[in-house]
This record gives structure tokens, sequence and C-alpha cells, in this order.
């Protein structure tokens, strides 16, 4: 048993850290399945109630999926990740003030954007709910006038 943690961060937020590195760093593929809660709690030497918090983090943010009686598997895949560096001018065929144009709902990549919601919501929680000033929300404008 090693304990996964040495500073004042919760145990379960190490962990989801730890696991969700390893993940982005391919150490678990995609499609592949995460140890069971007992045996990820006695692998990092915590109790199965943190590494369930720790999954249930995973599975929100769509790390990964939990199969009824069956586990938990990777569904992160880097491709469903969005990156600046995907985009470059030169390959811009519309104008910069155009939005992206799909043909249909199936070319628009729904993974990326629940992902996006999720990590958003996860984020500013009931904050993004309020009703902005009149003239805008401060950080947006501040954010614009910075870009």
């Amino acid at each position: 048993m090693k304990r996964i943690y040495k500073t004042n961060e919760p145990a379960y937020l190490h962990l989801y850290h730890k696991i969700k590195a390893d993940i982005v760093k391919n150490a678990y593929t995609y499609g592949g399945k995460l140890p069971s809660k007992r045996t990820a709690a006695s692998i990092y030497g915590v109790s199965v109630i943190t590494v369930e918090h720790a999954y249930a983090l995973l599975a929100e943010e769509g790390y990964i999926v939990s199969k009824e009686r069956s586990g938990y598997y990777i569904a992160y895949q880097e491709k469903d990740i969005f990156s600046a560096t995907a985009f470059s001018p030169i390959e811009q065929t519309d104008p910069p003030h155009a939005p992206p144009s799909f043909q249909t709902k199936e070319e628009f990549p729904s993974s990326v954007y629940a992902k996006t919601v999720r990590h958003v919501l996860s984020k500013y929680g009931t904050r993004i709910l309020v009703k902005s000033e009149n003239f805008g929300l401060l950080s947006l404008r501040e954010a614009i006038a910075r870009y």
C-alpha cells in the first residue's frame, strides 16, 4: 500500500489529478478498464469512498464512463479535446467572423461540446447563470480588451 498524497489537498482530489494525468499521458488507453474501486483503494492506500469520489469527478468530466456491474472504462481520446493549434489561419476557408459550418449534426463533435459544458459548469458553478450587467460581464470585457 502506497500513500499517494502528501499535501493539504484532499485525497480524492489528489487521486483524481493523478489518474487524470495518467489518462492524458495514455497510461490508460481508450476503452481500457480502470482498476475496481477496492483494488484502486488498496493500490493507493486510500478508502474506497476516496476512490469513488475521484472516479465520480473523472466521469463528470468525461474522462471515464461507468458501466453497470462491469466497472469504469476510459472515454478520453486526445482527438476529442479542442486545441487552438488544431486550426491555423492558412487552413481557414471561412472569414474569421463566420461560425464553423456543420452540414449535418453528425459532423458536430458532441463529445467535445459535452466535455466543454461540464468543464465550464464545474469551474463557474451557478455564477454562470447570474444575469450580467447591461454592458456585459466585466471579466469577459477585460478578456476581450486584453486580446
